[in-house]
Formats: C-alpha cells, structure tokens, sequence
C-alpha cells in the first residue's frame, strides 16, 4: 500500500516525494528545479507542501546573495600548536593561524531544526561565482564547515530567462545536478478556493519522522533492489552512449544523461515507486534528470525486458531463464537481486542469499564477466560461508577477480 501523497497537480506531487525520498550520499530528498512564469504561487506551494510534511522552510533569494552566502565567511582564528605540530611553523612559533569558513545565518537555522526544507528561489539570477559555490552545497550539504545535517532538503525555483531579472542560464555543472520540471499554473479552482479561505493555508500537517521511516522500510525491502537492477540492466544494454550523453554546447543547461544523473533518475524512480505516483508524475520524476528522450528508451527497454520480481524469484516463486543473448536482462536481475539481499536487516536474508549463488553458479561458467558485480558486492558484504553454491562460483570467478584486484576470501 502506497504511503500518503500530497499535491493537487502531478508537479506537485513529484516534489511531495522528493522532500522525503533517499537521496544521494546518504541524504534525505532530491533536489529539482521548477521553472515557470511569474505570479505562478511557486514559492506559495513550495512553502505549503512544506508546512505539510512538517519540515522548517527556509528561503533563500538567489538574487540578493553572494559566494560567502555557500561557501562561508573567512574568519581568521590562532591555534595553538604542540610539539608534534612544529613543522608547519618554520620559525618555531607556538601559534599558528588558521582561516575557518563561518556558515551562513540560514544554514545555520536549517541544521538546528534539523528536518528541514531550502528552498533557492531566483535560482537563474545568481552570478556565475554564485552558481559555482552552490554545487558543494546541493551535493553534499555543506555550507562553509558545516555539513548540514541529512535531513535538510533542498528545492530550488526560477522564472524563465526571459522573465527573470538579471536572469541567466544555469552553468552545465549547476544544472547536471537537479531534475527539471515545467510549472503548471494553478487552477482557478484552487485560487478561489485559497482566496475563500482568508489566504491561509489550513492543511494537516503531519509527522515527517513517520513518514520517513515508512519509506526507508519499502526502500531496501522493495523499491531500490527493483530500480537498481532495472538502470543496470538498460546501462549495460545500451552502453556508454546511454550513460553519459552530454547534449551540444547551447543545450546543456537542462536535463541530460549522466552518471550524477541517472543517479538521481533511480532514486527518483524508487520514490515514485514507494509513493504510488501516476504514470504521468513517474515519468516527470525520472525524466527530469536524464531528459525525455534517454526515459523514453529507458521506458521502452523496460517493457520489452519483462523482469520478474527479485524477492519472487529468490523465493522460488517465479524462474529466470538466462539467455546469452540478452545479458542486460542477466544484468538486470542479478542486480536487483544482490540488492535485495545486502542490508543486514533483509528479509529471509540467508535463504535468498543461497538462492542467489544457485543462480549465479551456471551463469559463470557462460559469461563470468556479467557477474562480477553481484559477487563482489556479495563478497565485500561477507555473504559466502555456508553457501555450497558460493565457492563453486568462486573456484571458477577467481582468475577473473584477481585480474579485477579482488579478494574473494
């Protein structure tokens, strides 16, 4: 059953699952831009969405700020050294001075409410300088010396350029590190209602904890083991064409195809998958990142692979049969397998584990190179004693391991 979905439009509902979807290097939400005209509500809905899942918003006018707002204001400050830190001083000086970057006020008020929401409006306004020390703080959450904690959130908003003041195209880099979505402008329906309301906004707000442990329960028993099998199966399929397809000079301010970004595409699709978004808002979550064409064929290779349900098939409940024809579909599976089975708190995690050497036995002994990355995610995570499967597979993927610097035991 999916869990509880926000959003009068299919926009809407996209940025409702990426406040609390798992992010990238181990963070919470995935950030996306939402480019539109203005007097839209962008940021009105942004805030309300906000207040809803019971997240502090914090705003922040690209237009009015500067490098130091991201990158930290640089204080001097004197330590003192011991002797083992002598060396960085040549003239035997007991001090020594260091320069600490000093966060902004409004990263400073997010990471004490902890679960909280940026929110960088105006984006397209920003200096190149600006844009370039953002790109550490959509990533990784760090603003001067403070790494925020994994629980802020980031959106970002923007008019078109056109309509923007001072407006701007994003830099490549910039850009190739959020998900695009087109604004729809609301509805008379909602404006009248919000009007009749006294311009207040009276929606339940509710408990985000709760809402994150709801996702972080479906996301290693279900979502991700499915969508990582599915992005390595199509990568693998269509190669390095498929993984990293930047777009000619003049068209790479946008979505487009790129390790970062598919990244983000598969945990957008997990989020989708957990929040039960309509067919159309999964195709917006997924394709802001990589751009419609590379979804589209991503949509068309997964209809045409047909691929059962990893959990199904360790279960024995379903059959693979593999095909030295089709070794994205092997890739695929394999994937989604091995990614069911690596959290420590797996369901039936030792049975499914035997299961998945059987299935791994034959295939390397037809193509020991398709399944390299399942064995060694599988060996890293010490997933082989009492597995019989499991050193027959190994005898016979040893020369190749060793090739590959990998140690089985």
């Amino acid at each position: 059953m999916a869990i509880v979905l926000k959003g009068e439009t299919i926009q809407q509902q996209v940025l409702w699952m990426s406040l609390f979807t798992r992010g990238l290097n181990g963070r919470r939400g995935i950030p996306y831009v939402i480019v539109g005209e203005p007097g839209t509500a962008k940021t009105s809905i942004v805030k309300s969405l906000s207040r809803q899942g019971g997240l502090h918003f914090e705003g922040v006018l690209n237009s009015l700020r500067s490098p130091l707002d991201y990158l930290g204001v640089p204080v001097p400050k004197r330590i003192k050294l011991a002797s083992c830190d002598a060396h960085l001083s040549s003239e035997g000086d007991d001090e020594f001075m260091i320069m600490n970057y000093a966060p902004a006020g409004w990263s400073v008020r997010a990471a004490r409410a902890k679960r909280s929401l940026v929110f960088f409006d105006e984006a397209n306004t920003a200096p190149k300088n600006v844009q370039a020390a953002m790109l550490r703080v959509l990533l990784e959450g760090v603003v001067g010396e403070l790494e925020l904690p994994p629980e802020v959130r980031f959106l970002l908003a923007m008019n078109h350029t056109d309509d923007a003041a001072g407006g701007q195209e994003l830099s490549p880099a910039l850009a190739n590190r959020m998900g695009w979505i087109e604004w729809e402008k609301p509805s008379v329906k909602n404006v009248v209602s919000y009007l009749v309301g006294g311009g207040k906004d009276t929606s339940e707000v509710l408990n985000p904890s709760a809402i994150e442990a709801e996702v972080d329960a479906k996301w290693d028993a279900e979502a991700w083991p499915l969508v990582s099998g599915l992005v390595a199966g199509y990568l693998t399929a269509r190669g390095e064409g498929a993984l990293h397809r930047r777009p000619e000079k003049g068209d790479r301010a946008r979505a487009w195809p790129s390790a970062r970004t598919w990244e983000f595409a598969a945990h957008a699709y997990a989020g989708a998958e957990i929040f039960g978004l309509p067919p159309e808002a999964k195709n917006l979550a997924v394709s802001a990142f990589i751009g419609s064409a590379a979804y589209t064929e991503f949509f068309q290779w997964i209809k045409d692979a047909d691929l059962p349900n990893p959990a199904d098939l360790l279960d024995g409940k379903v059959q693979f049969q593999h095909n030295k024809g089709r070794l994205d579909r092997t890739a695929a599976v394999l994937s989604s397998a091995t990614a069911l089975v690596l959290p420590t708190n797996a369901e039936h995690r030792d049975r499914r584990v035997g299961k998945l050497w059987d299935l791994l036995a034959p295939i390397t002994s037809s193509v020991p190179d398709i399944v390299v990355p399942a064995v060694t995610a599988l060996c890293k995570a010490k997933l082989m004693t009492g597995h019989h499967s499991a050193f027959q597979t190994l005898g016979k993927m040893e020369p190749v391991l060793s090739a590959a610097g990998i140690q089985s035991t």
